[in-house]
């Protein structure tokens, strides 16, 4: 994958925030439904996936309007509308027309509104017109936080609810670490400062510095981060290709480096596989939610 991100990373001029936004929309045209692909199958020791955990912050007797931020290709909509969607009123945004692509066939026949724009635009919604709003793994890539979140703000109604799924604390898993750094050692052989310069806002993966931040911008409102882990289990080469979609940096490899990749991570899963040869890997996971209390002009 060539993109002006990478080319600028490689240059040395770093890519905090130029080009983003292509970069992300590249990774999505090649691999349109990745997220869904590797985060269905991941469920946690009551058997949810991060969708539903999300999905579990509506409270449909007092909750009417709800928006998924970044809503992908529709998982989290679907689901919703299965568990509320006689009570509730539901629209999805994406930056992403491949990802909208998919989500439109997949709610085919619902009543779900779905548009195309970035998550710091949502000035077609009016204010405080949202009772929740929903955002899964996409908060971290969202660069910088603060206008996405005045957005999520404003359109927020008073007592309304914001909810997320970001990255974990990978203390929670002894294989994340190993993991990540196999795949990102694949990606700093083929782009040599990758890893250098975060894909999106680091913020989003400090609990602490995100509480601020959120914290600041929702005055008077009660934050909590919620820690959870997600396991998944299969035979160790299938268990490397899911897993490694989860990571963006697998996502820009040539298919030469992509294979390697795939390998070294089977080696390392071929380690703890049991008797049925099964193996397992656990993706530590934090919700974020925000409950409004009062609606204050900034």
């Amino acid at each position: 994958m060539d993109t002006r991100w990478i080319e600028n990373l490689m240059s040395g001029y770093g890519s905090k925030h130029s080009n983003l936004r292509e970069h992300i929309l590249s990774i999505h045209k090649s691999n349109p439904g990745f997220t869904e692909n590797c985060a269905q199958n991941f469920k946690n020791a009551d058997g949810r996936s991060s969708y539903q955990w999300l999905a579990e912050l509506i409270q449909p007797e007092v909750h009417h309007k709800v928006l998924d931020l970044a809503c992908g290709s529709g998982v989290l909509l679907e689901i919703c509308d299965e568990l509320y969607g006689h009570k509730i009123s539901l629209s999805g945004i994406d930056m992403s027309e491949d990802e909208l692509a998919l989500a439109t066939k997949r709610l085919v026949n619902r009543k779900i509104e779905l548009q195309n724009s970035t998550a710091q635009n949502l000035d077609f919604f009016p204010e405080e017109s949202h009772d929740v709003i929903l955002c899964h793994w996409a908060l971290t890539l969202m660069d910088p936080l603060e206008p996405v979140l005045k957005e999520v703000k404003r359109i927020l109604k008073p007592q309304g609810v914001f909810g997320a799924i970001i990255d974990g604390d990978q203390n929670l898993s002894t294989e994340y670490e190993i993991v990540h750094k196999i795949i990102y050692g694949w990606a700093q052989k083929q782009f040599t400062n990758y890893g250098s310069v975060e894909l999106g806002d680091s913020r989003a993966r400090d609990p602490i510095k995100l509480i601020a931040i959120v914290k600041k911008i929702f005055e008077n409102s009660l934050v909590t981060i919620e820690p959870d882990v997600l396991i998944l289990k299969a035979k160790p080469l299938q268990l490397a290709k899911d897993v490694s979609g989860f990571f963006y940096a697998s996502l820009i490899l040539s298919e030469e480096n992509r294979k390697k990749m795939i390998e070294d991570l089977k080696k390392l899963f071929d380690l703890n596989k049991n008797k049925q040869q099964i193996s397992t890997f656990r993706m530590p996971i934090n919700r974020l939610t925000v409950r409004v209390k009062t609606q204050t002009t900034n």
